[in-house]
Order: structure tokens, then C-alpha cells, then sequence
């Protein structure tokens, strides 16, 4: 007696027997007896067929008589019709087995290893005779500025270490490009530099280094490098071709605004420039936009990324953070927030005046600017 067929409501999925659950479907409780359906039959693998007196390479066996091959079309077939007898050919015999050899082989190759291990050791600071050298600096020839920058302790170098990367942020309006053009104005004096701007013109850079008297001398002029960069492949380009010891960039933030994904731009470019500082020894100082958390506006990757983070915030004629709201004073507060080569709780102070920022000093609690090498007035 055959089962039922049964159907499903939902698939319409013909079975024979009662099931819980639609094959077809899947679903659970569907399947309703129907004594008229008809049951299709299952599928069948399809045999191949081939020409009589033919089978195929992987179905032959071994035999008394040989097979010969006869070509069908893109396959070949053997056939045993009109073959010629001759003995099944023997099976192909194995290599030995040389354990011994095998073993004597993985105890050489490990006893190598062993001795190149032993051969190139992890260095140690047992290797070096003497102390390490210090770290070359390039001097801002601006004693308020290399004291932030930090010192070397044995030889008392100061200033930016060559082959590193500071990131320089602060205020809107606090004095940053003012505080970059006096630093490498001075430097111009002393060898070349390059400033490369991209948020201003050239001609208003020459102009503010014309009206503060920041160059005095005709060869200072010719040190003092100021191209106008679209791209941070333009500013590596014309770091290899001065090769200075001190370089700027105003700003790394403005290079990033022309890239599909300017937070990935600044981390590219930010690397792009460290590896052509390193490769030939050039101290560069980026300067970056500031966010809302008072810190590099980027991703954090940035951050790491650079060797020093500085900051340039207003203050008050204390020193003290100047209140949301409350007008600006002129004084400016000039610090690291992280140094690899200094300690981050140094600090110098500037006042803000028509001939650019003015080193000031702490006098009974307040802040003043110097009138000359050996005294001090206060500014009200």
C-alpha cells in the first residue's frame, strides 16, 4: 500500500507521506492530505553514454589486453577491439625510506639556526663604549622659543632637534604665523629656511617681514625661501631642493582641505613630511588648526604622529587662561603639550604688539615685557 500524498498549502509542494515540515518551503504545519494529487517522480543523476566498445580514461582497469586510445570529439577513449595482448604494466615501485638521513638533515638545519642566533644577537647598551650622542639641535636664535623647544643636558644645545616634526596649534588670532615668521626671519640670518604658505599669498608674508623689519640684511633675504604650496608633495619637493635645517609649513590644515577624506589627508600628508624631514635632517614645524576640545583638529593618529605638540593660548596679565567672553589682552602663553625631547612644564610668554610678539617675563606676579637686556617695564 502506497503512502498518501500529501500537499502544501503555501508551495503547492506534492510529497508522498505525511511530513511536520514542507520540504520546499520550510514552513510547519502546512502539509494536507490529497489521495488525487500525483507524486512527481525523483530525479535521476544522468548517466553519460558513450560510443560502443568505449569507456572513459578513469573508468579503465587493468587487463590482459591493452587499450587503444581513439580520439571522440574532445575527449579520448580506449577501446579493446582488435588490441594486441601484452602483460598489465607493472606498478612503479617506491623510493626507500631513509629515516636516519632525513633526521641527520632537520639536526643540521636546527644546529644552524642555533648558531645564527648565536652570530646576530638583539643589541644591547652593553655594545656601545660610550654614551649615545646627543641629538642635533637648530637654535631659533629667540631664547623664549628654544626653551620650549628644550635642551640638549651635556653639550646645552638648544632649539628644534633636525628630523622630527612639531605640530604647532593655538588661538585664532593668537600669533602663530606671526610667532613662525620671527622665528625663521631670525634663522634666515644665520643660514637658509624655508617658510611654505598656503593660507596666505607670498606677498603678504614679504609684506609683514618688510613692515616689522623681521630681515635686515640682503643675504638674509636670499636664505629666506617663502614658495606658495598646493599639496604636501609640493613642500617635500622644495624641502629637497633648499635642504634647509628649519622649515614651516602654514598650514597642514589647509592642505587637507582639498582631499576627498581631509582627516586621512592629514595623517598622509603629516607622514609624507616627516619622511622627507628625516631623509635629510630638517626640523619642521606644521602648524595645525585648533578644535573645540583645545586640541589638534584631526584625528588622534596626528597627534602620535608628531614629535612635539605646541600651544599658543591667550592669558591674562597673570598667566592665568583668559575667561570665555573677556577681551583679549595682547599677553600670549607659549607651551608644549607633549615633548619627546623636553619637559612639557616649561612655558614663555609674549605680548602682541605692531612690531609682531615680544618676549615677556613674570615680575611680582605679572606679566612684562623687556625693554632691554638687562631690565624690564611693565605695559598697561
Amino acid at each position: 500500500m502506497s503512502a498518501t500524498p500529501h500537499t502544501c498549502t503555501a508551495c503547492r509542494k506534492v510529497v508522498a507521506g505525511l511530513l511536520q515540515v514542507c520540504p520546499g518551503c520550510g514552513k510547519f504545519g502546512v502539509m494536507f492530505a490529497t489521495p488525487d494529487a500525483i507524486v512527481p517522480a525523483p530525479r535521476r543523476r544522468a548517466i553519460p553514454s558513450f560510443p560502443m566498445g568505449m569507456r572513459p580514461l578513469s573508468h579503465m582497469t587493468q587487463s590482459a589486453h591493452a587499450m587503444q586510445p581513439i580520439q571522440h570529439g574532445p575527449a579520448t577513449f580506449f577501446s579493446t577491439r582488435d588490441a594486441a595482448a601484452r602483460p598489465p604494466t607493472p606498478p612503479r615501485p617506491f623510493p626507500p625510506e631513509d629515516d636516519e638521513e632525513e633526521e641527520s638533515e632537520i639536526s643540521r638545519l636546527q644546529q644552524g639556526e642555533i648558531a645564527a642566533v648565536a652570530t646576530s644577537r638583539v643589541p644591547s647598551l652593553a655594545d656601545r663604549d660610550g654614551p649615545p650622542p646627543q641629538r642635533p639641535r637648530v637654535s631659533t636664535r629667540i631664547p623664549s622659543v628654544d626653551l620650549v623647544l628644550g635642551r640638549n643636558r651635556r653639550d646645552a644645545q638648544t632649539g628644534a632637534v633636525l628630523g622630527k616634526i612639531y605640530l604647532f596649534t593655538g588661538d585664532a588670532g593668537v600669533g602663530k604665523s606671526t610667532l613662525l615668521t620671527q622665528v625663521e626671519a631670525e634663522i634666515a640670518h644665520h643660514e637658509p629656511t624655508l617658510y611654505g604658505c598656503c593660507e596666505e599669498e607670498r606677498e603678504d608674508i614679504e609684506l609683514r617681514i618688510e613692515d616689522r623689519s623681521l630681515i635686515r640684511t640682503d643675504a638674509a633675504r636670499a636664505n629666506f625661501f617663502n614658495p606658495f604650496v598646493r599639496s604636501a608633495r609640493e613642500f617635500c619637493d622644495a624641502m629637497m631642493d633648499v635642504r634647509p635645517r628649519f622649515a614651516g609649513l602654514d598650514s597642514l590644515s589647509e592642505l587637507a582641505k582639498g582631499r576627498s577624506n581631509p582627516l586621512l589627508g592629514l595623517v598622509s600628508d603629516a607622514t609624507m613630511i616627516r619622511d622627507t624631514a628625516r631623509k635629510i635632517g630638517c626640523a619642521v614645524i606644521l602648524l595645525c588648526h585648533m578644535n573645540a576640545e583645545l586640541r589638534i583638529g584631526g584625528p588622534k593618529a596626528l597627534e602620535h604622529l608628531g614629535d612635539a605638540t605646541l600651544l599658543c593660548r591667550h592669558v591674562t596679565r597673570a598667566g592665568e587662561e583668559l575667561p570665555e567672553g573677556e577681551e583679549r589682552q595682547g599677553w600670549v602663553k607659549f607651551f608644549p603639550w607633549k615633548n619627546r625631547f623636553a619637559p612639557s612644564t616649561v612655558a614663555s610668554y609674549f605680548y602682541m604688539t605692531d612690531d609682531g610678539l615680544v618676549p615677556a617675563r613674570m615680575v611680582d606676579g605679572f606679566l612684562a615685557v623687556s625693554s632691554s637686556a638687562d631690565g624690564s617695564k611693565e605695559v598697561a
